[in-house]
């Protein structure tokens, strides 16, 4: 049944990115009538305008979020990640239009956020076009560090030598630094650090340049040696700095 509501979501999602037709409409709600969680899906059905398109990006998210909801997680997953990301996602604006309220309940329906974000908020955050590396992380100092820890990150050099201002999920870079400064508990996931030759590197980009914008130490844990392999070989190869690390370009963000 998982697999069939993960189909189903992402026929939906795909329907919406080129416009979604009245008779498309019709027939996913045909579909959701034989679902588990029909009400959940007559809502996010009925939520999208006929003929608005949902961006490209915002398909690509929203896919990634109905995988982790009808995921084997459970009703934990539903509660817990699905709400948070899937109103983040709806709430995003763009050429397309979902209620930015909109939330997963424990029966799968989809219910009205009591407490609702600012949407704009992140976005009086502004970012550098540049980040820069400050007196930088020895090999002597990395190899004296524990396996998990926190740090400064304006020490750690990034792979990379470009990072976009958006999250695979959707999320912005804005959003992540706005949620530092305003102290949210939400748990943060550790960047890994590495070394490769004589420097010390990060495999995670963003999340290190968000810290470093709200000037809060970063929580980190050693990679693991096939995590540097993938990093520095294959399709997923991270390393491309052509300055050490001492810099990074934050890329703007382009226009759908």
């Amino acid at each position: 049944m998982n697999a069939d509501r993960a189909l189903l979501a992402r026929d939906i999602l795909r329907a919406a990115r080129e416009g979604m037709t009245e008779a498309q409409k019709k027939a996913f709600i045909g579909r959701a009538e034989k679902s588990d969680r029909s009400v959940f899906f007559h809502k996010l059905i009925s939520s999208f305008d006929v003929g608005r398109k949902f961006s490209k990006k915002q398909t690509k998210a929203g896919i990634l979020v109905f995988e982790n909801i009808f995921d084997d997680g459970g009703e934990k997953t539903d509660i817990e990640k699905a709400r948070d990301s899937l109103a983040e996602l709806m709430g995003r604006g763009g050429s397309g239009r979902v209620s930015p309220r909109l939330g997963v309940t424990r029966g799968g329906s989809i219910a009205r956020s009591k407490k609702q974000k600012n949407p704009e908020k992140e976005f009086d955050v502004k970012l550098p076009k540049v980040s820069a590396t400050k007196n930088p992380l020895t090999k002597a100092e990395f190899n004296g560090l524990s396996d998990r820890g926190k740090i400064d990150p304006n020490r750690i050099r990034p792979m990379q030598d470009t990072i976009d201002r958006d999250f695979q999920d959707g999320r912005s870079l804005e959003r992540m630094v706005r949620q530092l400064l305003d102290g949210s508990n939400k748990p943060i996931k550790a960047i890994r650090i590495a070394v490769v030759g004589e420097h010390v590197f990060t495999l995670d980009h963003r999340r290190l340049i968000a810290h470093r914008l709200a000037g809060k130490d970063i929580q980190y844990q050693k990679a693991s040696p096939l995590e540097i392999r993938r990093a520095l070989k294959g399709k997923r190869r991270k390393m491309s700095t052509q300055n050490s690390g001492m810099l990074i370009e934050v890329l703007e963000r382009k226009k759908q």
